[in-house]
């Protein structure tokens, strides 16, 4: 016979164990006992909704204009300090996945840019 070792929770109240999983219960599985006070010799985990985020300017938004000092604009026109060049954003190259699909006999190109994140998208048809 063999034998698994298991992670498993275990109440403080009635002694019942039971398998871990990934939420932290809030009281003891076992039909008899139900305590909320199963974890009582633990720490609670901090919870999601306790954690403050700070708040982020929604994408696309624009800012308002800064005006530069006048001491930053001589030194520009005098040439000890180069204006920051501002770069379009250039096309990359098309993603390089290609996906034969076995119902229509073809194969088709993925629409997404190179380096994209998650799945690749089906785009044009690859004769």
């Amino acid at each position: 016979m063999g034998t698994a070792w298991v992670e498993c929770w275990k109440c403080d109240v009635c002694g019942h164990r039971w398998i871990k999983t990934e939420l932290w219960p809030s009281h003891c599985a076992s039909s008899r006992c139900r305590s909320r006070r199963w974890n009582g010799g633990q720490v609670q985990p901090v919870k999601p909704e306790s954690v403050t985020v700070p708040a982020v300017a929604p994408v696309g938004e624009v800012l308002p204009p800064v005006k530069p000092s006048m001491a930053a604009l001589r030194a520009i026109a005098a040439g000890n300090i180069a204006p920051v060049a501002v770069v379009d954003q250039v096309d990359s190259a098309p993603c390089p996945h290609v996906e034969w699909l076995e119902q229509e006999g073809e194969s088709y190109a993925c629409r997404l840019p190179a380096g994209h994140k998650g799945k690749c998208a089906r785009g044009e048809r690859i004769a």
